[in-house]
């Protein structure tokens, strides 16, 4: 290595010869890849997707759950090109989603809250989950998925209607 930093004071006659520098082929401004339509494991692979999906939307609608409908997105978000890497995915979103949202978003709605009258605190609130939910994003690739899901799913909870807590009140 340090015979190596010495040849960049060296002008472009000197250099051994034997250190070539490989040639990059260039990258390819392709939307999809050359045998998208020739190769039947891309068809087989959009199809176990698609139904994947479908079958989620089509057990969804008819029990009336609309808060399920990330399950067609989990599905589409997480189809990878192999099992493992699907796995290790799905196991990510849902592991970011259930800390997320029931860690921190139930969490709040419950015991903080209900003890904030400001937009300081709410806040305040934010950015702590914001600032944890980014330190875990920023962490290993392995795992900076969870980081991105937990801050998704304590904003949904949290946004979705309105920025404080539901509260129903019972006519006397």
């Amino acid at each position: 290595m340090i015979d190596l930093m010495a040849s960049v004071l060296r002008t472009p006659s000197q250099i051994d010869p034997r250190l070539t520098v490989l040639e990059q082929p260039e990258p390819s401004n392709r939307l999809l890849v050359e045998d998208a339509f020739s190769n039947p494991e891309h068809l087989k692979f959009a199809v176990v997707g698609t139904s994947a999906a479908m079958l989620c939307y089509i057990v969804y609608v008819p029990l009336n759950w609309p808060g399920i409908s990330t399950a067609v997105t989990t599905c589409i978000l997480t189809a990878l090109s192999n099992i493992g890497s699907s796995r290790q995915k799905q196991t990510l979103r849902i592991l970011g989603a259930m800390i997320g949202g029931f860690v921190f978003g139930l969490g709040s709605q419950i015991c903080i809250l209900p003890y904030i009258d400001s937009i300081t605190g709410l806040t305040m609130l934010f950015a702590v989950v914001t600032a944890i939910s980014a330190y875990v994003a920023t962490s290993s690739t392995r795992l900076s998925y969870v980081g991105l899901q937990m801050a998704f799913a304590f904003y949904l909870i949290n946004v979705a209607d309105g920025a404080g807590p539901s509260v129903e009140t019972e006519e006397v």
